[in-house]
């Protein structure tokens, strides 16, 4: 069994995101969108979503 992932205070994961194995850390204040599937480590303020998650860009 692997260590867990990190989730920083404040961040949200939506309902059915999946997170993949050697994902280590969600940062604080980060939004992970429903039904995303994330490879990667989120960085904190990031939001991302999708298949696979990816950061939203902003305007």
């Amino acid at each position: 069994m692997g260590a867990g992932v990190d989730v920083g205070e404040y961040a949200y994961v939506g309902m059915g995101a999946v997170i993949m194995t050697g994902v280590k850390s969600i940062g604080s204040h980060a939004i992970v969108g429903a039904g995303a599937v994330v490879i990667r480590d989120v960085l904190e303020a990031t939001t991302v979503a999708g298949v696979p998650a990816k950061p939203l860009q902003k305007d």
